[in-house]
């Protein structure tokens, strides 16, 4: 994407308004009530071909552009990626693409059909969930070897409210290549670990989180452990909440805070953390190049981000809220902990409740010492040298751009976490389970909790009862997808792996020069990727 040279003059146009706006307060009645307005919680209701408005101007990636026509727009598709609209570090991976597919069809533990068999699996897979409700893991869902790698989880096929993991952790060890999209993950049995945890990436390859909801850790709640210098990772629109009373933090990224190896390249880009003290997230290595934009934060504790070693991190336009809990530091702001060398941060344009009201460039009041070290006292402002001016990274940014900070709170309840799926007659539908709609109404009530929530108080969701669309052919793409397009056949099995160049999908329309297949552009249309392609959401109103 090219930078925008008018940026910083943008924002100080926008933050002046912003701030005679909502002048009363920043969590104003005023504003709550039109969020709320735009994110109305939906409760099983059909959400059949809704489309967003398109807009006026659009911001274009390198790679992918979106152009006016007409009424219209037209996104043009013109390199291959993990999914048309990834973006960050982890955007090239390819996953289980070319591979054999798994369908999840029933809640059991383990056995045909079930998640454990379709993760558990070796050799390049893609694994389509095609069923709604709660599966209860006896033991932790556990990978341990390369083969399992090469791997695409796609969610957002399911019915309803799709697949929520409970009871224990997952864990995928020694395993690359890997690409989750639209499910959740609660872990209430593995005390002292976390929820998701991808762990020990081998060389080459890495990780592409996106839309997925990670609840209840008993450590950390999602963390993806790296440690060399081509592993590749994105963190997009996942909604970190909750967790054990003595261990509610975020995550982790790098070499899990040794700061002693090159751990590759990392993007934490339109994620929400919700109810958590710390590490949004904790990132480490000799070398790490991370970028941490567009997130938003409430019921922080003492700190965001803390960083061990020589972590070049740009952080920037992020919202950070206090909420109702209250804080242990005086300033909690972001962290360099040792071994410091070669640390280097840009940051500028973020809210941090208290701290940082009105945001600026280069702002050097958001990173402190963490504990005691040769560079100063704990809690006291880090050295200058440490500071630059302007972003160190461009691993690619989302196709609309990167949002003003005063938008973020906004965008990222609207579209965070898993809330795509399927109604009954094989349309899309934007569905949040019962948790994932607190936290969000929550935050734009300001009704957040005042403590983190005993384990014996976490409960699990419900279920719309929704049942399968029908798919006729058994090529994996609903009939109703099928019948919208005049080039494909609902009963004709071979054209999930064939190649189209233009789609129609009313709103807005598609060019695919880059080759996806069939399949691949029905999963996109599901997971609400083309809208987020268009305007950053996904939640189809």
């Amino acid at each position: 994407m090219n930078v925008d040279t008018n940026y910083p003059t943008k924002v100080c146009l926008y933050s002046i308004l912003f701030l005679i706006f909502f002048s009363c307060s920043k969590d104003s009645d005023l504003f709550n009530e039109y969020v709320l307005q735009n994110q109305e919680m939906e409760s099983g209701n059909d959400n059949s071909n809704k489309f967003d408005e398109p807009q006026d101007t659009i911001s274009t990636s390198s790679q992918d552009t979106i152009s006016p026509s007409g009424s219209d727009k037209t996104i043009y598709l013109t390199g291959m990626k993990a999914f048309p609209s990834a973006f960050g570090a982890g955007k090239e991976l390819t996953g289980g693409r070319g591979g054999k597919i798994y369908e999840v069809t029933n809640l059991n533990d383990s056995g045909p059909g079930s998640l454990r068999e379709a993760l558990t699996a070796t050799g390049p897979r893609i694994v389509i969930i095609k069923v709604e409700g709660l599966v209860n893991l006896q033991s932790p869902l556990l990978t341990t070897r390369a083969a399992q790698g090469d791997l695409t989880i796609w969610g957002q096929f399911a019915p309803g409210r799709g697949l929520t993991f409970r009871g224990h952790r997952l864990v995928m060890d020694n395993s690359t290549n890997i690409i989750m999209r639209h499910f959740t993950g609660q872990n209430e049995g593995d005390v002292g670990f976390s929820t998701i945890r991808v762990e020990d990436l081998p060389p080459g390859g890495g990780v592409y989180l996106d839309h997925i909801s990670a609840r209840y850790g008993r450590d950390q709640t999602l963390d993806v452990i790296s440690r060399h210098s081509d592993n590749k990772i994105t963190v997009a629109y996942c909604l970190l909440a909750e967790g054990d009373r003595e261990h509610r933090t975020g995550g982790i990224l790098g070499d899990s805070g040794s700061g002693a190896t090159d751990t590759g390249q990392s993007t934490f880009a339109r994620n929400m953390v919700y109810n958590l003290s710390h590490r949004f997230p904790n990132v480490s290595g000799s070398v790490h190049k991370h970028e941490n934009y567009n997130n938003y934060g409430v019921n922080l504790l003492s700190r965001i981000v803390r960083t061990n070693g020589g972590v070049l991190i740009d952080y920037f336009s992020n919202y950070m809220e206090k909420g109702n809990k209250a804080q242990t530091s005086s300033i909690p702001v972001n962290k360099m902990g040792l071994p410091k060398s070669g640390f280097r941060t840009y940051t500028g344009w973020n809210f941090v409740d208290g701290v940082a009201d009105e945001p600026a460039d280069n702002q050097k009041n958001l990173w402190v010492n963490y504990k005691d070290n040769d560079a100063g006292k704990d809690n006291q402002p880090i050295e200058s040298n440490h500071y630059v001016n302007s972003r160190q990274h461009y691993f690619e940014d989302p196709n609309d751009g990167i949002w003003d900070w005063m938008e973020v709170k906004q965008k990222v309840l609207a579209s965070v976490g898993h809330n795509r799926g399927i109604n009954n007659d094989g349309s899309p539908g934007f569905f949040r389970d019962d948790n994932d709609a607190k936290y969000v109404t929550n935050s734009l009530k300001s009704t957040t909790e005042s403590t983190y929530r005993a384990v014996s108080e976490w409960s699990n969701s419900s279920f719309t009862g929704i049942s399968l669309y029908t798919d006729t052919d058994e090529d994996y793409m609903p009939d109703w997808f099928e019948n919208q397009h005049s080039h494909l056949d609902p009963n004709d099995p071979n054209d999930r792996d064939t190649i189209t160049q233009d789609w129609d999908f009313g709103a807005y329309q598609v060019n695919n020069s880059a080759g996806y297949s069939n399949l691949e552009i029905c999963a996109e249309f599901y997971a609400g990727g083309f809208e987020t392609m268009i305007d950053g959401t996904n939640d189809m109103r």
